[in-house]
């Protein structure tokens, strides 16, 4: 009798498996809100004004342009970007850059951006430096994208500027104003992540 049971209770559990599973996939599925039209596109606009201003001006006329008051830079401490820059003269040296990957957070008001970079002692130069950035920016409703976090690596494999900025969102480029929510990726959880995207 004790195996008849027992195998009583365990197909009784794999029959109600399928329709438990449904039911927790269904509260785990998520949809994340839209971003603010336009607000992927004004943070590549700021990076790549920002990678312009070193060009044009200097390093450290650019990075004081660009940075927010409480910005961390990497000296190789941490350090306030403002103050590291504002307490050393500019120095000769172009360091150029691209976003390569660029996304902001549903709120518009935070956003990363990544890419290559590339430090010559002189334009048309010989490239001396060159490696990775990451930058870490946020904004508030009144005020232009500022830089909170930069940091960047090296590395002796050369890189290219000549990139196009991409949202490593999988629906980059639909449509702002759809409402129809799409799956993106998987959670933690391994259940569909919905996202819409402006």
């Amino acid at each position: 009798m004790r195996n008849v049971a027992c195998a009583m209770s365990s197909t009784r559990p794999a029959s109600i498996l399928p329709g438990l599973v449904a039911a927790l996939l269904s509260v785990l599925t998520v949809t994340l809100p839209a971003q603010p039209p336009g607000a992927w596109q004004s943070l590549v606009d700021a990076e790549r004004a920002f990678a312009a201003d070193s060009v044009k001006t200097t390093i450290r006329e650019a990075f004081l342009a660009h940075l927010h008051p409480q910005s961390v830079l990497f000296n190789p401490a941490p350090v306030n970007g403002i103050e590291l820059y504002k307490g050393r003269p500019a120095r000769p040296g172009q360091l150029a850059w691209a976003p390569e990957v660029v996304d902001v957070a549903a709120s518009g008001d935070f956003g990363y951006s990544t890419g290559p970079h590339q430090f010559r002692r002189e334009p048309g130069t010989e490239v001396l430096r060159q490696g990775y950035f990451c930058s870490i920016w946020v904004r508030s409703a009144s005020k232009s994208w500022k830089v909170l976090i930069d940091l960047g690596t090296s590395q002796p494999t050369p890189v290219s500027l000549d990139i196009a900025p991409r949202d490593p969102t999988p629906t980059a480029g639909v449509s702002a104003g759809s409402e129809q929510p799409r799956p993106t990726s998987r959670g933690w959880w391994g259940c569909p992540v919905s996202r819409r995207r402006g």
